[in-house]
């Protein structure tokens, strides 16, 4: 799917962490040229950019060890409750 302006939102430029412009700016290559992004892998790029700036925060995921028994049915989401 191409990128196109009908992806700008109303509520641009009111802080949101999606920036139409930013996805849509020209990149810079290490030869010096630069690029137009016109597909939506580049809204893939900036938004998982923004999450490896985030994810050295999130510290030691721990958890607990459960299991689902083959022959059960209707406990699809047990493991929600255990937190």
């Amino acid at each position: 799917m191409k990128l196109s302006p009908r992806f700008r939102t109303p509520w641009q430029g009111m802080g949101t962490s999606f920036n139409y412009d930013e996805m849509t700016a020209p990149i810079r290559q290490k030869d010096g040229t630069s690029i137009e992004p016109t597909t939506m892998a580049r809204i893939a790029d900036v938004v998982l950019k923004q999450t490896d700036k985030l994810i050295g925060k999130l510290g030691n995921p721990i958890g607990i060890k459960s299991y689902k028994p083959f022959h059960v049915a209707g406990d699809d989401f047990l493991q929600n409750y255990l937190a």
